[in-house]
């Protein structure tokens, strides 16, 4: 697995699992490394950590929400 292909997995980890609080050793069970390591790669790869990434989907998620809502 690459680094690309590493990141989507994370990614797509994430976005549904966005109702959860983000659980790092999970998260770096998905791509086989530590915690520390799996956050270092996300942000080098991203240039955002997790963390951001995670809040930004949880909001977009609620637009659309809202948006599909609205009369």
């Amino acid at each position: 697995m690459n680094n690309y292909d590493s990141l989507n997995e994370l990614i797509d980890t994430i976005e549904k699992n966005l109702e959860n609080e983000i659980d790092y050793q999970e998260l770096a069970k998905v791509i086989g490394t530590s915690s520390y390591a799996m956050q270092r790669i996300f942000t080098f790869l991203t240039r955002h950590n997790s963390n951001r990434i995670h809040q930004k989907e949880k909001i977009e998620q609620s637009s659309r929400r809202t948006k599909k809502n609205k009369p």
